[in-house]
């Protein structure tokens, strides 16, 4: 399709595992950046027994976030548009969202891709 896409792996401590994918919204990525235009103006609230979607701001990013959890199975996925350019969508393994954003801030993702 002629996207460009940036994806990195972290494995840490006790299986705990981050995947960040990073489309490039410029040209032909300019389809995939729509999606999460359109989930930043969405307000997305539901839950249920095995846990819950929903848009939330983490340091003033306006995020959709995935939660689920079942016995020692737990899933976080966060998907966010930084600079009205690139998408992120982030997913780890035995980990809340809230420890998941911690680690996302300290990539400083958003200094990377203000480089010029």
């Amino acid at each position: 399709m002629g996207i460009s896409t940036f994806k990195l792996t972290f494995k840490g401590d006790d299986d705990k595992k981050i995947n960040i994918t990073i489309p490039d919204g410029a040209g032909n990525g300019s389809a995939i950046v729509s999606m999460f235009i359109m989930m930043q103006n969405m307000e997305v609230d539901k839950e249920d027994e095995s846990g819950y979607e929903r848009t939330q701001t983490f340091d003033g990013q306006r995020t959709l976030i995935k939660y689920q959890s079942s016995g020692n199975y737990q899933k976080s996925t966060l998907q966010c548009l930084i600079n009205q350019r690139f998408g992120i969508e982030v997913n780890a393994w035995k980990m809340t969202p809230e420890e998941l954003w911690s680690y996302i801030k300290k990539l400083e993702i958003d200094k990377l891709i203000d480089q010029k």
